[in-house]
């Protein structure tokens, strides 16, 4: 029985091992996906010693600005570029209220690119009177 666990343990290493390597070319050839990234993260919390308690996404901030400017080719790109700029400055430390704050932060960016565009603020316009 012995060797069985012995062998299974060392097949269990190899595939780790493998998986590993294959994330580490997709970094190291700049293929890695969103997934790949998220486990990038989370293997990299008990090594770092930093366990983020809020984050804000790009998914969120895309979802309110697509609410607020519609869909517009272009508009995912802008809530890229402004979340990025959003992350390299931001230096909240209240755990509460961090995510709104850096989601306001990046919805102010992506407001000032849409004015840019002309494009219509559809929780500001003005409603039609009857």
């Amino acid at each position: 029985m012995s060797g069985r666990l012995e062998l299974s343990c060392l097949r269990w290493r190899t595939e780790e091992r493998r998986r590993r390597f294959a994330l580490a070319w997709r970094y190291a050839t700049g293929r890695l996906s969103e997934a790949d990234a998220d486990l990038i993260r989370y293997d990299c919390q008990s090594i770092s010693g930093c366990y983020p308690l809020a984050t804000f996404t790009r998914d969120s901030v895309l979802e309110v600005a697509r609410d607020r400017w519609g869909d517009h080719p272009h508009l995912t790109d802008a809530v890229n570029q402004a979340c990025e700029r959003v992350a390299s400055k931001w230096s909240g430390n209240a755990a509460d209220s961090a995510q709104d704050a850096a989601e306001c932060w990046a919805m102010d960016l992506i407001s000032e690119w849409a004015a840019e565009q002309g494009l219509t603020d559809l929780w500001n316009e003005p409603e039609d009177e009857a």
